[in-house]
């Protein structure tokens, strides 16, 4: 797993290998006894970029 942002009441998890990654996410809430809705694959939204791309960014990095 790459990263998590929270959005709304859900997590948006940023995975390299979708097919692979949720049978881990899933086995790893189970593991700790947490539940969950489901886990699926998304598109992601403009918001997701938006986070992703300043998140990205250093703290003392100046947005262009």
């Amino acid at each position: 797993m790459r990263d998590v942002a929270p959005f709304g009441s859900a997590l948006h998890l940023l995975v390299d290998d979708p097919a692979a990654d949720i049978p881990r996410i899933e086995q790893f809430l189970s593991a700790r006894g947490l539940g969950w809705t489901r886990v699926e694959p998304i598109k992601p939204t403009l918001e997701d970029v938006f986070v992703q791309l300043v998140g990205a960014r250093r703290p003392d990095e100046a947005i262009p």
